[in-house]
């Protein structure tokens, strides 16, 4: 809901195995942890704090920037004024040339554009309880393709002024 995650499920990429042509890795989670700890790691999945991806080739950085230069990340809360514009930025490396980048709120997909540049967007959390990003391959029929990349979401709070 509005001010934070509250009770969700965050996403993860697994692989599974048993034999060959099988391999360990595709897709994988991609973990932003404070430490390698098996404790902070395991923090930081609980958190949200991590994307799936194909395979190691494939790099997202996601963030959102709100005015006064409040910051937040994959799986991270950005506490801002219901109306204070939040530019949101993904940026992903590794995918194919013709992979499309995605961005995705509680309104459905909202910006899209080449993988191969930076995707920015404005939004305030009036608007956006949350964003969350897709690199897909071209699909066909006006649906999306194949998914090479997926980020766990970024939460968009707003707070009155006087907090």
């Amino acid at each position: 809901g509005r001010g934070g995650p509250g009770r969700w499920v965050p996403a993860l990429g697994c692989s599974d195995a048993h034999r060959e042509p099988q391999v360990v890795g595709h897709p994988q989670t991609v973990v932003r942890a404070d430490d390698l700890t098996r404790r902070d790691v395991l923090a930081a999945v609980r958190a949200g704090r991590s994307y799936l991806a194909e395979s190691s080739a494939v790099s997202l950085r996601f963030s959102a920037v709100d005015e006064r230069g409040g910051h937040a990340g994959i799986g991270e809360v950005l506490r801002t004024g219901p109306d204070a514009r939040v530019t949101v930025r993904i940026e992903a490396s590794g995918a194919a040339a013709d992979a499309v980048c995605r961005l995705l709120t509680d309104q459905g997909e909202l910006r899209s554009g080449p993988a191969g540049r930076a995707l920015t967007w404005r939004t305030t959390a009036a608007q956006s309880t949350y964003v969350r990003a897709e690199v897909r391959r071209p699909g066909s029929g006006g649906t999306p393709g194949a998914m090479v990349a997926m980020t766990n979401p970024l939460w968009l709070s707003a707070r009155s002024s006087a907090g």
